[in-house]
């Protein structure tokens, strides 16, 4: 009987050492075969690939392929508008009206730089050009932000027809990523009312230079 157990432990030991030597053999073999089926298999594999791509550079194109797409499929209106935001903090326009009323436009860039452009009943006919001090540009910011631009209305009175060649005034103000256009003829909340003074009294301090 001992006889027996021993004789099929030896089977057992010679079966799996057997195995072992066939897989070092394989592992071995795939190793040292860099064109070999297998190798090439797993390079050309979609996994890998995928990998080789997370591999590159934070920069690569890869990164850019959603935004360079988003880019291209914007209109030239949207890219404009994008532009305004970025670049402008407020633009006001005084409109004409039957009687006399000034007719002007206001624009402050975001770096402090500033034009005016004065078209009827207004003391500066012309281009002019001047440019903010950080408490002007600061003063201008805190304005805004009182606005709650995104429940702000495009147009005031909301709703109402004016009848008549009345004077409006048209703000568009920016959050550094959108614009909020609105035209004001009455009916507006009293921070688009204080908005309208401070950019007029910023007028008046300013020195202009015409270009």
């Amino acid at each position: 009987m001992m006889y027996l157990l021993r004789k099929a432990q030896e089977s057992v030991l010679k079966t799996s050492l057997a195995y072992i030597s066939i897989m070092l053999f394989t592992v071995v073999l795939i190793s040292s075969c860099g064109s070999s089926k297998a190798a090439i298999a797993i390079t050309q594999s979609y996994g890998y690939k995928l990998k080789l791509v997370h591999m590159e550079n934070k920069n690569s194109t890869y990164d850019n392929l959603a935004a360079n797409y988003i880019e291209s499929i914007k209109s030239s209106d949207q890219k404009k508008a994008e532009a305004f935001a970025k670049d402008t903090l407020i633009s006001m326009t005084r409109t004409a009206c039957i009687g006399r009323c000034p007719e002007y436009s206001f624009v402050v860039y975001n770096n402090g730089n500033s034009k005016y452009i004065g078209t009827e009943n207004v003391q500066m006919i012309g281009i002019f050009q001047s440019k903010l001090n950080e408490v002007q540009v600061q003063n201008i910011k805190d304005a805004i932000s009182k606005v709650e631009l995104l429940k702000m209305y495009n147009k005031y009175p909301r709703g109402v027809k004016i009848v008549g060649d009345v004077q409006s005034t048209k703000l568009i103000l920016s959050d550094g990523t959108l614009k909020f256009p609105t035209e004001i003829n009455y009916g507006q909340p009293e921070e688009l009312t204080n908005i309208q003074n401070l950019l007029d009294q910023i007028i008046s301090e300013l020195s202009w230079v015409q270009i």
